[in-house]
């Protein structure tokens, strides 16, 4: 058995190690945000020494954060797929902020599209899109930005209308034209 001193150290360190975790996910959010608004600042005509120079940074670091921006997308050159993959990275970046709002739209939507006679293809990917509204957020977050069939299929029928503004949707629209 352990002495009371070991266990209050255990407990200290197992809390420590989930504030750790807390903040290490926090900091991923918030480069994703960084890199996705600096690639919407260059897809919106802005240079990189223009950025750089708003932003207090180099411009080697602007440049790493649109290679690392632009490296995450699929690889296609059809534009009926780049643009619902960048209206989806809108809406995860809106998901992040505000998970509930965001969830409950999506499911709204989804009611909605259950309401009005569907192929069983449509019925599926609806089934599909419930289950991950109501899963954990990481497997939501990989099929709203995967390079998988699924993923580009169920992009093309999402749940998410009204989850994002018009300047969101324009800039995302901007980005997939980049």
């Amino acid at each position: 058995m352990m002495d009371q001193g070991i266990s209050a150290l255990i407990d200290r360190a197992r809390t420590a190690s989930r504030d750790v975790e807390t903040r290490r996910q926090e900091m991923l959010q918030a480069a994703f945000r960084r890199q996705e608004s600096i690639l919407s600042l260059k897809a919106a005509g802005m240079s990189v020494r223009t950025i750089a120079g708003l932003l207090g940074v180099s411009a080697g670091v602007v440049q790493a954060q649109i290679t690392t921006a632009t490296g995450r997308r699929p690889k296609t050159t059809r534009r009926e797929e780049r643009v619902p993959y960048e209206l989806h990275v809108s809406v995860l970046m809106k998901l992040e902020t505000d998970p509930d709002e965001v969830r409950d739209i999506g499911l709204k939507n989804l009611t909605k599209m259950e309401s009005t006679p569907r192929a069983s293809i449509a019925k599926t990917w609806i089934k599909e899109w419930k289950r991950l509204l109501n899963g954990p957020p990481d497997q939501l977050r990989d099929v709203m930005l995967g390079d998988t069939e699924l993923a580009r299929e169920l992009r093309q029928f999402s749940p998410f209308a009204g989850a994002i503004s018009q300047e969101e949707r324009m800039d995302a629209i901007r980005k997939a034209a980049a």
